[in-house]
């Protein structure tokens, strides 16, 4: 009972059978006898991880880091603080992990990864470009890449680096490459380009069989190039054959009054209310359709409409104050947006 190999032994067969709920519980028991050996913490804490419980693999690594400097749970705990969104306090282990095992790419990966946890953008892309010198053909680097270029406002880096991961050949990248294609898409979309936008869209509609997600984006892609009539074709399409989807239902809505037929968006809204799978994104969705044509009243009515039977949607209590905002009513927009950060003080959008 006191030889802290023999729990490390029956937890090894526990795992070997698939069994290893039994044997974190053999292992827990096992820390009554010594907390210091590290690879029975690595067992232990990988189990956690295994589990999706980063927080008790970090407990479990930090105990035995108190005791022992061991590189690999050094390692480990730089891993599993990613895992679990606290990229600061990962950062400064990466960095010092880094020059002593310079051949791990997986460091810099985490090293990246944390820096974009900690909105440190230029720092996660610097990284992601170390490892891409190593590794060119590396799906996800180069799609790590893409997204950080993006937001950081480099959209032309980013669309090359989507067009490198829509080239490779390797089995990764063809199943990712319709994800490719759409972030790809929604690059030109915003740079006002789009005839390569929609082809790209349509080539990942018939791909994907013209499953919902796709014919949608394909058909608000329709609608901002101001191609009415297709956006009004494929959202008809789709509501035929899904009358219940809210969403269907609002990009049907958005296709009629950009075709100058905003005095029937009223009608399809209210036909659809009673069977909606989500009547709030109606509500809200019907309200932003007003809004965006000018139409203040009846984007205000609709949204109180849904606030009377929806009393406790913060999403609905939203839209009612961006409403009041456009209208110039400022005094009411800032009593509902007080409102809704009074249940949650943090909300972004809100503030």
């Amino acid at each position: 009972p006191d030889s802290i190999q023999i729990y490390s032994l029956e937890a090894q067969a526990l795992i070997g059978e698939n069994k290893n709920d039994e044997a974190v519980e053999v292992l827990e028991e096992g820390l009554k006898v010594r907390t210091d050996v590290p690879e029975y913490l690595l067992l232990l804490g990988g189990l956690y991880e295994r589990r999706e419980e980063p927080r008790k693999a970090i407990e479990i690594y930090r105990t035995g880091l108190v005791q022992n400097s061991d590189q690999r749970l050094s390692r480990a705990l730089s891993g599993a603080l990613v895992s679990a969104g606290e990229g600061k306090e990962a950062i400064d282990l990466l960095v010092a992990l880094i020059p002593q095992l310079p051949e791990d790419t997986d460091l810099k990966r985490d090293l990246a990864r944390a820096y974009r946890q900690n909105n440190q953008l230029r720092e996660a892309a610097d990284v992601l470009e170390e490892v891409l010198a190593e590794l060119p053909r590396d799906v996800e680097a180069n799609y790590e890449l893409a997204g950080i270029l993006s937001t950081i406002g480099e959209a032309e880096r980013a669309a090359d680096t989507y067009r490198v991961l829509i080239d490779m050949r390797s089995p990764e990248a063809r199943r990712h490459r319709d994800v490719f294609k759409t972030n790809l898409a929604f690059l030109y979309e915003e740079d006002g380009r789009y005839d390569e936008a929609i082809e790209l869209l349509r080539e990942v509609w018939l791909n994907s069989g013209q499953d919902v997600d796709s014919s949608l984006r394909l058909c608000y892609a329709y609608r901002e190039a101001g191609l009415f009539d297709k956006a009004l074709e494929l959202s008809q399409k789709l509501l035929e054959e899904n009358p219940e989807d809210s969403f269907i239902v609002v990009a049907r809505g958005q296709a009629l009054a950009g075709a100058g037929r905003l005095a029937e968006v009223d009608g399809l809204l209210r036909d659809r209310l009673d069977d909606a799978s989500d009547p709030e994104v109606l509500f809200i969705g019907g309200s932003q359709i007003y809004m965006t044509h000018g139409e203040m009243e009846p984007a205000q009515q609709l949204i109180e409409e849904g606030l009377e039977q929806y009393p406790d949607s913060e999403k609905i209590r939203f839209q009612l104050g961006a409403v009041f905002e456009r209208k110039k009513d400022y005094g009411a927009a800032e009593r509902v947006f007080k409102e809704l950060l009074q249940s949650d003080p943090d909300q972004a959008d809100v503030l």
